[in-house]
């Protein structure tokens, strides 16, 4: 990982990026979390910084695009529909992409709960094509682990089956809990989306530091399940400074040794 004081150094480290999505400004629309509303220092920073990289990007003759990644879930499910139907832009993030000169094409707003429910069908279709990948079992086992940083948590879908995929050090990681599709699978359906409609040569995401092993997660699974090689970088704000993961690395060394790289990749539409 590096370190940066200065969101100017990585404009200057992708300057030469030609085709992106920049995945910036995650916040929570509940009241209840406002803590993580787009008020936040980490929060306003990074979908500053993401709006650097976009507005670079398309002023040097590229394609970018900038994803705002909305947290609805906890809005309740009666007034999801007409909030998003009225959504705007926060006033401070508004500014700062009248400031970089971001054209309303290039932007593009993500709703979690909509995206929820496509990672539930984008199970379906894996488990039934490729049933290999999906390790399908009692929601009551005590290995399982489905929360951050937490692998005994209150099980949500007791009494019914969850599907695990092997983790990133090799734990049983849920997907799907019940009817519930966990963090990781939501994010992967995210990135699995992005990158078949924008088809970019680099994915970056810029998230809360807080979200790190969540964001983690979410690439550890687009990679399984997808079988995805588009080069990810993610960057991570903590109020102070950014931290740059380059998984970028290790996603060309799976690349290079992966026949899935040669031929084209299987799409579940």
């Amino acid at each position: 990982m590096d370190t940066y004081q200065h969101s100017e150094h990585l404009v200057q480290r992708f300057h030469d990026v030609d085709s992106s999505v920049v995945v910036a400004g995650h916040y929570c629309l509940a009241e209840d979390m406002q803590d993580l509303s787009h008020e936040g220092v980490e929060e306003a920073s990074s979908f500053q910084l993401g709006s650097k990289l976009v507005a670079a990007t398309l002023n040097n003759g590229g394609q970018s695009r900038l994803i705002l990644w909305v947290n609805d879930i906890g809005i309740p499910p009666a007034r999801r529909s007409e909030v998003k139907q009225n959504y705007s832009l926060p006033a401070n993030y508004q500014a700062i992409i009248d400031a970089e000169r971001i054209p309303h094409q290039n932007l593009i707003v993500c709703f979690e709960s909509t995206m929820r429910n496509k990672a539930s069908t984008l199970l379906r279709k894996i488990y039934k094509r490729k049933p290999q990948l999906l390790l399908k079992t009692s929601s009551a086992r005590p290995d399982l682990v489905r929360c951050v940083g937490d692998g005994s948590c209150s099980i949500a879908g007791q009494g019914k089956m969850a599907y695990t995929i092997t983790g990133p050090v090799g734990e049983q990681l849920v997907v799907k809990d019940g009817p519930n599709p966990k963090c990781n699978l939501i994010l992967a359906s995210l990135f699995k989306e992005l990158s078949e409609k924008y088809r970019p040569h680099i994915h970056i995401n810029i998230f809360n530091e807080l979200y790190s092993y969540r964001i983690g997660l979410g690439v550890h699974v687009f990679r399984a399940l997808l079988e995805n090689h588009t080069p990810i970088f993610n960057i991570f704000c903590d109020g102070s400074r950014y931290i740059a993961q380059e998984i970028e690395v290790e996603a060309r060394k799976e690349c290079q040794s992966s026949a899935v790289c040669q031929s084209n990749q299987e799409v579940y539409p």
